[in-house]
């Protein structure tokens, strides 16, 4: 009996500190940091956001002027990334060129951990999952550099995520509230807020629709009704709260109103022939096959609509394929979940939190536990950085600027 209490204890302590979560962390951490150490840094902006942001520490106010460039020195400029830069320059001050190499490692890593464990948590089995994370990451990778619009990536999943709960019912719709105070962050790190406030204002738009028709939905009522513009109006204020004002919303529309794609690469339209452009049209076609069988039996929320608006919208630019992929990975997650069965406000609990789901090796653990390894990690690694230790990987000098 004691032989066999060993591997059972041993068993639940795996399932405890390596739930899917923190499994598809580590996976991911580990090839951004071995592969990415010079190709993170590859493209140039991230040496342009790092130079605001040391003039940002110098001179103890955002830009106002251009300084750096020869044909417009003097002019008026709007530092539209002005957070997100003054963070950057944070983190190299503290441990370097590796320190910002840990930061966009460690939060990729972390948003495919947490996507991989909502897929397997909704009863995918875990080698679908490992697909639709690779065809995720694929489809993603192109845009994957030591820049702010990482953060655009995570608070888009976080976004989609809250629309979701909300069209199923999980969620009231009051707690969109906190899109608010997140528009501000978003809008002052970042112009990709403008995706997080496109997506809300077309769900906005398709539950009043539903509500008009006396179609199932999140309104069932002229308070909710109310309540969402108020929501969808606060958010919009909320993108003001910046130093630039109306200045930063100049300065996105004419960013999106330029042909840049004749001289950026990430702002040209895709092809089927890069392995971006595959994997995000095998992408789309999975989904497709999920959504199928779900509007045969009537069944539709207006936020599963959101991934085929991305991919027409990742079409025109390449860059907003990865806005484009998690959306899609989410979704499927909350198709998979729903064709399980699941019912909205009946209060069931999750099968695989009950009994463990079609997968009981990775358990939806609720605790602190499963980011005890990840944060064990980037702790030590932060600290040997900062400590100027030399190893590989973990230690400093790591990161390197391709000679190409």
């Amino acid at each position: 009996m004691e032989n066999q209490a060993i591997p059972s204890w041993f068993g639940r302590q795996v399932r405890r500190f390596l739930p899917v979560e923190t499994v598809c962390f580590l996976a991911v951490w580990l090839m951004l940091m071995a592969a990415g150490r010079d190709r993170l840094f590859q493209d140039p902006g991230t040496f342009w956001h790092l130079a605001w942001g040391k003039q940002m520490l110098q001179t103890g106010h955002v830009p106002r002027t251009d300084t750096f460039s020869f044909t417009r020195w003097g002019q008026p400029v709007v530092d539209d990334q002005w957070l997100a830069e003054f963070l950057m320059v944070g983190v190299h001050r503290l441990a370097d060129w590796e320190g910002l190499l840990l930061l966009t490692a460690a939060a990729l890593a972390g948003l495919y951990g947490w996507i991989g464990g909502r897929l397997v948590r909704a009863g995918i089995a875990p080698l679908w999952a490992v697909l639709i994370l690779a065809l995720v990451f694929l489809a993603s990778a192109h845009n994957f550099h030591v820049r702010p619009l990482i953060a655009s990536l995570i608070l888009q999943a976080a976004w989609f995520a809250g629309l979701l709960a909300v069209d199923a019912g999980r969620t009231p719709i009051w707690r969109l509230w906190l899109f608010v105070p997140l528009s501000t962050l978003w809008a002052n790190l970042h112009g990709g807020v403008l995706a997080g406030l496109g997506t809300l204002g077309l769900c906005s738009v398709f539950w009043m629709v539903q509500w008009g028709f006396r179609r199932r939905g999140p309104i069932q009522s002229h308070a909710q009704a109310l309540l969402l513009v108020a929501i969808l109006g606060g958010c919009l204020l909320a993108v003001l709260v910046n130093p630039y004002g109306l200045d930063l919303l100049r300065n996105w529309y004419a960013t999106l109103s330029m042909d840049l794609g004749r001289w950026i690469q990430e702002h040209r339209p895709w092809t089927v022939s890069e392995p971006a452009g595959w994997a995000a049209l095998v992408l789309l076609v999975g989904y497709l096959a999920v959504l199928a069988p779900m509007v045969r039996q009537g069944q539709f929320q207006a936020a599963w609509a959101m991934p085929i608006v991305w991919f027409l919208l990742g079409m025109q630019r390449v860059r907003n394929l990865p806005l484009f992929a998690v959306v899609t990975a989410l979704g499927i997650a909350e198709l998979v979940r729903c064709r399980l069965g699941e019912r909205p406000l009946e209060g069931r609990k999750d099968p695989v939190e009950e009994d463990g789901g079609p997968c009981p090796s990775f358990s939806a653990e609720r605790g602190l536990s499963k980011y005890v390894i990840p944060a064990l990690l980037v702790g030590t690694t932060l600290a040997l950085q900062t400590a100027g230790c030399p190893a590989p990987l973990v230690g400093s000098p790591w990161a390197r600027f391709s000679a190409e």
